[in-house]
């Protein structure tokens, strides 16, 4: 019994640590600094190795470089973009982790979703948001295939969270905007591109498409008794 409550009594101070997402945040910097000095091919792999792993390691690093001196996520992804020697398909997993679960935002992640777009080849984005053709969307014909065998691996309901990001906007109709049809080209592409993976997964890109283009609300957070006309307390 002793015993037993001096491993509690020694797990309570380190618990936090397991809760708040990414710790590599330090490792990440020095990394970062390495590479910017030298893009040799340990340093981008030791760069690839501190990046986030998926969507929630992701978002808090958002929030951990605004209250931070590091460099900020749009110098890391930056630089992650720029990345030449890891394998495609390696790369193809890491996007894919990161975007699936990834809450949609005017800042990291609308960065982001532009760098995954420029990888899958979408010209709309190319045009839009430059990067030009080099590091990982100069792969641009090699990685939606790759990321097409990832997508038919896992259950459905994470291959529409993959393509809810994919197709979320800035523009909500709802809030007096207006539906963002400047990727109705990109959605013909990606139906072109799976209709040899199945029905379903033609589904999932349209039904994605139809209720995330134009119909993400910015800023909500929460709905409050009020948007129903009830009286809050």
């Amino acid at each position: 019994m002793k015993r037993l409550l001096l491993i509690v009594t020694t797990l309570i101070p380190i618990l936090p640590c397991f809760s708040q997402g990414f710790t590599r945040a330090d490792e990440l910097q020095q990394a970062y600094e390495k590479l910017t000095g030298n893009h040799s091919v340990e340093n981008q792999q030791a760069f690839f190795d501190a990046f986030p792993r998926n969507a929630s390691e992701f978002q808090t690093l958002c929030v951990v470089d605004a209250e931070s001196r590091n460099a900020d996520v749009f110098a890391y992804l930056n630089q992650f973009e720029r990345l030449t020697e890891i394998p495609d398909s390696i790369m193809c997993v890491r996007l894919l982790n990161i975007a699936i679960g990834l809450n949609y935002d005017a800042d990291g992640p609308n960065f982001f979703q532009s760098l995954l777009h420029r990888a899958m080849g979408c010209q709309t984005c190319a045009l839009r948001h430059g990067g030009g053709d080099a590091g990982i969307a100069a792969r641009k014909d090699h990685i939606p295939s790759i990321m097409f065998y990832l997508l038919d691996g896992i259950p459905v309901a994470d291959q529409f969270r993959f393509w809810q990001f994919y197709w979320s906007s800035l523009y909500f109709e709802e809030d007096g905007g207006g539906v963002d049809d400047s990727h109705n080209q990109e959605l013909a592409r990606m139906i072109g591109l799976c209709q040899n993976r199945g029905a379903c997964s033609v589904k999932v890109v349209t039904d994605a498409f139809t209720y995330f283009n134009g119909g993400v609300s910015m800023g909500i957070g929460e709905y409050k008794p009020s948007f129903w006309n009830i009286n809050d307390l």
